[in-house]
């Protein structure tokens, strides 16, 4: 049988502390991603796609 069967139901103010500091741990990691994507978006970086696509095309046309 699972532990989580095994063992005893948690008072309701226990699970609810346990549940606002999940809240809590989420929210810190939405808006720390959030300031990451907005600082990624705003630099500039190189598309490393392009080059890519481009040393593709070459090996296609060596090998046709």
């Amino acid at each position: 049988m699972p532990e989580e069967i095994k063992a005893a139901p948690q008072p309701a103010a226990e699970r609810f502390r346990e549940l606002a500091e999940l809240e809590q741990e989420i929210s810190r990691r939405l808006r720390s991603n959030q300031r990451f994507l907005e600082r990624f978006l705003d630099e500039d970086f190189v598309d490393d796609e392009a080059d890519g696509d481009e040393a593709q095309d070459e090996n296609d046309a060596e090998a046709g």
